[in-house]
């Protein structure tokens, strides 16, 4: 049985929507410092970069219309809150289009930064799970538009919307691995980059734990809970996974900003390298050139 609580159900599911709606916006800016600062990125990158920003926009339609629905057009009627509306039947298939769209990015950074005999290894893994991930979200929209009851769905077919978490979170951990040992080995093979592929590390650290921790509690209060938790957190996890990719992309110039500053740096082993050949240089021309100065004074003084 449902639970009609509002603090657990309109409430969450309010507060969930709002820091969605927050989210979204920290996108649109995100899309906006894109479009303006990487002008000399491929066709191909832009156009993701739209389709991300485009399913964000639709999952924001989808997510206020079925707000629209309870609060507005059912207001008054708490026995209606367990029929699910269709924009959130929506909204689960816009998630995993998105994560999915995620996945598929880092699959293919991790594809160009591993040597080619371990390529189709890690990356072949990361791509199944994301396909399995989509075909599941798919799977539980139709199955939500066949049986619009929260109660009967959760009763015939929790496996299922549980199944899609798990296939994310797996996959946002494989990708998380994969790409710190990617980062590490990059590492060893350059000192003077060292503080650069810290950040990246940290960095894909951080959103790897931030988006699976996202998708387990999800799953968690799915699971556990009759209440609409699970779904205040689910309508949030979009919107993490698309920022995940754009400040990725967008931290690019800071990045290439510290680089030269490790550059500049004496103490990079860069620099230290460069004016040890310098000095050594200029002491060879200064040889020659007493060299040189010597052989004319012993022949002019004869």
């Amino acid at each position: 049985m449902l639970s009609t609580t509002s603090g657990t159900t309109y409430g969450v599911v309010l507060i969930g929507s709002l820091c969605a709606s927050l989210f979204s916006g920290m996108l649109s800016i995100q899309c906006f410092i894109y479009s303006r600062m990487y002008t000399r990125d491929s066709v191909g990158m832009k156009i993701y970069i739209a389709l991300i920003w485009l399913f964000d926009i639709l999952h924001n339609i989808a997510v206020w219309t079925s707000m629209w629905t309870w609060f507005v057009a059912d207001f008054g009627t708490p026995e209606r809150l367990d029929e699910i509306p269709i924009g959130i039947s929506l909204s689960v298939g816009a998630t995993g289009i998105l994560t999915f769209l995620v996945h598929g990015f880092y699959a293919y950074r991790i594809y160009n930064l591993s040597s080619p005999k371990y390529r189709l290894v890690v990356t072949i893994p990361i791509i199944m799970l994301a396909l399995l991930r989509i075909g599941f979200s798919f799977a539980t929209v139709h199955l939500m538009l066949k049986v619009p009851s929260l109660v009967n769905f959760k009763a015939q077919y929790r496996w299922i919307f549980s199944l899609g978490l798990v296939f994310s979170s797996v996959d946002d951990i494989l990708i998380t691995i994969a790409m710190m040992v990617l980062l590490q080995g990059s590492r060893s093979l350059s000192l003077s980059l060292d503080a650069v592929i810290s950040s990246l590390i940290l960095y894909t650290l951080e959103n790897g734990a931030l988006t699976s921790a996202a998708t387990v509690t999800t799953m968690i209060c799915w699971l556990v809970m009759d209440n609409l938790i699970f779904l205040a957190f689910h309508i949030i996890i979009a919107k993490l996974y698309a920022n995940s990719v754009l400040a990725l992309l967008n931290c690019r110039q800071a990045l290439r900003r510290q680089t030269t500053l490790e550059h500049s740096n004496p103490k990079s082993p860069l620099v230290l390298n460069q004016m040890k050949s310098n000095i050594s240089k200029s002491q060879t021309r200064a040889s020659m050139k007493v060299n040189v100065e010597r052989s004319v004074e012993f022949r002019v003084e004869p």
